[in-house]
């Protein structure tokens, strides 16, 4: 899973020619090697950049990046465990939907988070000043969508709506990622339910 959202996110970003950096660990080696290898395939030239290990001077911006995702993915999973009424211990590190609250910390991030230059990362990714164009939501919040992607209209509310949880958005499309009990499911709009009916 992780060689495909990494491979993803690359090739989205338009370049013909990336260069991976890391640091010596064995993991992250391994990791870049079966990225790199799928990117060439696809025609990306990949260029490793490898730091000295345990030194996290050498990395500054990455390490700095990582300790803001790291952040981010800890507010929201409090967050999302004060919402749900659980317990937000140690044992939670292995929640099958922790993975998707690193990524939606990323694209948060990136989002809304200015730069230098005034803009966004997404913004300086789309070539433009226009915002992202979609609702602000907490990560983990009960929604209610419409089944097979459909848009979501007033008269449909309640009647044909099924509900899941928002997990985040797909890069390519900005479509709505949606957790259900029977897995994930892609929208292009959501209703956001009042407290009440959460």
């Amino acid at each position: 899973w992780s060689v495909k959202v990494l491979v993803e996110h690359i090739v989205d970003l338009g370049h013909s020619k990336v260069k991976l950096r890391s640091d010596g660990e064995k993991s992250i080696k391994a990791l870049l090697a079966q990225v790199s290898a799928e990117l060439k395939r696809k025609g990306v030239t990949v260029v490793p950049d490898q730091t000295p290990e345990g030194d996290s001077q050498a990395g500054g911006v990455q390490e700095a990046a990582v300790k803001t995702v790291k952040d981010k993915t800890r507010c929201i999973w409090l967050q999302f465990c004060e919402m749900h009424g659980l317990k937000a211990d140690a044992g939670n590190h292995r929640h099958q939907l922790l993975p998707w609250a690193v990524r939606y910390a990323g694209q948060l991030h990136t989002r809304t988070v200015k730069g230098a230059d005034g803009r966004t990362g997404w913004q300086r990714h789309k070539g433009g000043w226009r915002d992202f164009p979609r609702k602000a939501i907490r990560w983990g919040e009960k929604v209610q969508y419409v089944q097979g992607g459909a848009k979501m209209k007033p008269q449909l509310e309640g009647k044909f709506a099924t509900e899941g949880i928002f997990l985040g958005y797909i890069e390519r499309t900005e479509e709505y990622i949606i957790g259900t009990p029977e897995g994930c499911v892609k929208t292009k709009d959501i209703h956001r339910m009042r407290p009440d009916e959460a």
